[in-house]
């Protein structure tokens, strides 16, 4: 009854899908939820099976917690951060740390998304920058048709399984974009300080994009936490989503090759298209910053080594830059990280959802959006991307606190996204 309710009020079954399973995974989230919050009441004792483990308060600064982890007998350390969304184990927008162990499904469906600025020091004509971005990037199932030779495909590593039979697919996908959030906007970039030749109060045309890996981490996270649930058959079911491969897993070490490969892969794909561009338009670009926001990484915690995995969350290690994304009319945020550790040195990577596709869809269309977007011109996108289905991002930034210092500030004028009637692989 409450998953025709649930479809009735507007959820897509897709999103329904992952809202149950996290239900499932983790019933006493949702002990107050208006439609399972009788049977969350049923099944959240099972939870209190679990031993419980004496460690740090871990911050949470969206509404959701990260109680199934602390039972986990690898977890050190977390946090949630602000915009969190819900999603499978580890939400989306948030920080965990392990010791001897990586979790694969921690860090998302799509392995070394990032987002990537370059700001230029010359301009060109804005009709000229709307025929490049419609003629010069590619979303959906719409490919270049060139080859594209870049040293990562010589990479020994694509011999060895499981990336051997993912070559084909990264090779055909490379420089495209994708669906769901994933964009390409240009506009201008603002430095709020001096930033090596930029100046406070000066505009500069500036190009921002948002991709991961195109499918190639999608099933490398598939096939990695398949074999982390082989090999820890015992868990409860609350904690399937969150099944480990320790380290001395024979598995343990192809993971990082195939967490290295995607980063390279995707930051190889942002830096290819936003040379194109910038070739095409005959700009010089000034500055550049390309920040992953779905990887793990062996870092310091407490004077010992961990694993922390980020999931839709960047690093901002002291003195470090990050990129915050808004929505297709808001900024994006340049900002500075302070040697502050109770987020593990993290940020959100945007805003965050508020409002679900299928909902978005049909409530913003018309001559509303369209006045809601202002001076942006948006060549291609879907309605379940308008701006009011997200946060407002400087509320985002601002709830982080003295963790970062924001330093610039993108604003975009031209936007191009993915066309409707694909589904979102964010």
């Amino acid at each position: 009854a409450a998953y025709q309710q649930l479809l009735a009020a507007g959820w897509s079954r897709a999103t329904l899908r992952t809202h149950l399973e996290a239900f499932l995974a983790f019933p006493a989230r949702f002990v107050g939820d208006a439609w399972l919050g009788g049977l969350a009441r049923q099944l959240a004792p099972m939870e209190d099976q679990l031993p419980a483990r004496d460690l740090p308060e871990w911050p949470a600064l969206a509404p959701y917690d990260l109680g199934p982890a602390r039972r986990l007998p690898v977890a050190v350390y977390g946090a949630v951060l602000p915009g969190a969304q819900a999603g499978l184990g580890l939400p989306n927008g948030a920080v965990l740390a392990t010791r001897q162990a990586v979790i694969p499904r921690a860090l998302g469906r799509d392995l070394g998304c990032r987002i990537t600025l370059t700001v230029f020091s010359d301009r060109a004509p804005p009709n000229e920058v709307r025929d490049c971005l419609s003629r010069q990037t590619r979303f959906g199932d719409d490919f270049f048709e060139e080859t594209v030779e870049v040293p990562l495909f010589d990479d020994p590593a694509w011999a060895t399984q499981p990336l051997a039979g993912l070559l084909p697919l990264a090779r055909r996908r490379f420089g495209s974009s994708g669906t769901g959030n994933h964009f390409v906007d240009f506009g201008f970039f603002e430095p709020l300080e001096v930033l090596g030749t930029l100046r406070p109060g000066r505009r500069y045309q500036a190009l921002l994009t948002h991709s991961g890996s195109r499918g190639l981490g999608l099933e490398l996270a598939r096939h990695f936490h398949r074999l982390a649930r082989r090999q820890n058959p015992g868990l409860p079911r609350a904690l399937r989503d969150w099944a480990w491969l320790s380290q001395d897993s024979p598995d343990y070490e192809p993971f990082w090759q195939a967490v290295r490969v995607c980063l390279t892969y995707s930051e190889a794909s942002h830096r290819w298209l936003h040379e194109r561009i910038a070739q095409t338009l005959g700009l010089t670009a000034i500055l550049g910053l390309s920040c992953p926001h779905n990887f793990a990484s062996l870092e310091d915690y407490r004077g010992q080594r961990a694993v922390v995995h980020r999931k839709g969350a960047i690093r901002l290690g002291p003195g470090e830059l990050g990129l915050m994304a808004g929505s297709m009319t808001a900024p994006t945020y340049l900002v500075r990280g302070r040697d502050d550790p109770k987020l593990l040195f993290s940020a959100a990577h945007g805003a965050g959802r508020l409002i679900g596709r299928s909902t978005a869809r049909r409530a913003y269309r018309g001559r509303a959006v369209a006045a809601s977007l202002g001076r942006v011109r948006v060549l291609q996108s879907a309605p379940d991307e308008w701006p009011a289905v997200y946060h407002d991002v400087e509320t985002v930034v601002t709830a982080h606190g003295p963790v970062l210092d924001r330093v610039g500030r993108f604003w975009p004028r031209v936007v191009r996204m993915c066309a409707p009637g694909f589904a979102a692989e964010d």
